[in-house]
């Protein structure tokens, strides 16, 4: 027959219940932070990247257009040449690396205001180009 001393305690087992029980919450709330980070950073760049692609590709077409009527033959109203000036400058306004102290947003959507400002003056349909597939 045992002796009673060799008999566990009914409440330390059930703290031991308890203590694993914290344990598995612990370890596995822990695991799940690490991997939300990491699939969190994957999914923030590729969601980055491909935001900034179109950002990009729209602010390149704001040059170009601007580029192309202002070095293009023939003479432009000076109102014209002052909005293709404008839009060049805001368009270049906006910085190749992060800076916070741009806000890249309101600059776009001056760019984006000139852009259809000038296409008025010139009588043509406003276009942008396509986005940049994922």
């Amino acid at each position: 027959m045992q002796e009673l001393s060799d008999v566990p305690d009914i409440n330390d087992v059930f703290d031991s219940l308890v203590n694993a029980e914290e344990e598995v919450v612990d370890s596995g709330y822990q695991e799940g932070e690490e991997k939300g980070k990491r699939e969190g950073e994957v999914e923030g760049y590729h969601l980055g990247y491909h935001r900034g692609a179109e950002v990009g590709s729209e602010i390149g077409y704001y040059l170009g257009f601007s580029a192309s009527y202002l070095t293009g033959e023939g003479e432009l109203n000076p109102k014209i040449t002052a909005a293709l000036r404008k839009l060049q400058i805001l368009a270049q306004s906006i910085p190749e690396t992060n800076d916070p102290n741009v806000d890249i947003i309101q600059v776009l959507e001056e760019c984006r205001g000139c852009y259809k400002k000038v296409c008025v003056h010139l009588k043509v349909s406003p276009r942008l180009p396509n986005p940049v597939s994922e």
